[in-house]
């Protein structure tokens, strides 16, 4: 009895640190993803030209190089997903004891997860090459 509540426990504790964790991981993900070039910059360096392309360090950003990065980093953050659902998958699958519809239940969220990895990885070929070719 002692050792059901024991298992019970340590499944409440895994359940309640691995959302946190995964908070933690996005936060690192997003402040170490944001580099900022601390440049010197004069009162006379405008932060956006009349124009309305994005200035930074002396160079000019325009739409597509700001539409690359907000696609790019939403694919980073999606491919976090995907590893965080290989992990829970493959801690619900060796937690499963046995459970046949845990375990399968276990083996479609992988299944899904590698899917959606691949789509993943297609995207950012696709936008990579499309934004290369408007780049030239």
């Amino acid at each position: 009895m002692i050792d059901v509540i024991d298992r019970r426990n340590n499944l409440t504790r895994a359940a309640t640190l691995l959302p946190i964790a995964f908070i933690v991981l996005v936060g690192l993900l997003i402040i170490f993803g944001l580099h900022h070039d601390a440049g010197a910059t004069t009162i006379n360096d405008p932060v956006f030209s009349p124009l309305g392309n994005f200035q930074r360090g002396g160079r000019d950003f325009g739409i597509q190089v700001i539409t690359g990065r907000i696609i790019r980093g939403i694919i980073a953050v999606s491919g976090v997903i995907a590893l965080a659902m290989f992990v829970w998958s493959g801690f619900s699958w060796m937690t499963a004891q046995g459970n046949k519809e845990t375990i399968t239940k276990a083996q479609n969220t992988l299944l899904w997860s590698t899917l959606g990895l691949i789509m993943i990885f297609g995207a950012y070929a696709l936008v990579s090459f499309v934004l290369g070719s408007l780049g030239q």
